[in-house]
């Protein structure tokens, strides 16, 4: 039988000020794990180009600060 893993990217926050957007967001790899990443973007780029951005080169949260913004997500953290 072979396991079907979905990966989901889910947006904790979202933040555009002065230019400049930012992001904080959980990628997660169900049913094996997840992890969670800070980042920005310059004020040309839309919340959604932000969001994938992030997910690909954002900085990763300490587990204590990414169960902080996630709480609800039930998996391992990915160290």
């Amino acid at each position: 039988m072979e396991r079907t893993i979905e990966r989901q990217v889910v947006e904790g926050r979202y933040f555009n000020a002065n230019g400049y957007s930012c992001a904080i967001l959980a990628v997660i790899t169900f049913p094996i794990d997840w992890a969670a990443y800070m980042g920005g973007h310059d004020g040309k780029a839309r919340e959604e180009e932000t969001i994938a951005f992030v997910a690909k080169h954002g900085a990763k949260l300490s587990q204590r600060d990414a169960r902080h913004f996630f709480p609800q997500i039930d998996l391992p953290y990915r160290e």
